[in-house]
């Protein structure tokens, strides 16, 4: 993810900048598996910061880049517009959401008011 205005990054050879995801996160593993491939690849990770914060820093412009599902991307776009997708570096990543089965679907309802029909 990178800020509306920068350049956008076409490979892993275009990140130039600060790239920061959180500590232990599946964006960080995401890198470690691709420094694999490129070893020029270079980042930080913040153990004080998730990754609405890190979004959030991107969006104010602190910090160049981070990596995020694009479903939390599109959850944050909501409140950070300027926030845009950069790459897709993993593909296939299997997403569920668990409820509880009642009568009741108000929570059911909430969520696609939420998320839009995107999902």
């Amino acid at each position: 993810v990178y800020r509306n205005g920068s350049p956008k990054p076409k490979d892993i050879g275009d990140l130039k900048g600060n790239i920061v995801v959180p500590a232990g996160s599946t964006g960080e593993d995401l890198l470690k598996e691709l420094a694999k491939q490129y070893p020029n690849l270079k980042w930080s990770t913040n153990r004080d910061a998730d990754v609405e914060e890190l979004l959030k820093q991107v969006a104010d412009g602190k910090i160049d880049y981070t990596v995020v599902q694009d479903t939390v991307l599109a959850r944050t776009q909501r409140y950070y517009p300027e926030l845009t997708e950069g790459m897709t570096l993993a593909k296939n990543q299997t997403v569920a959401w668990a409820m509880t089965k009642l009568p009741d679907d108000s929570l059911y309802a909430s969520i696609i008011d939420f998320f839009g029909q995107r999902f």
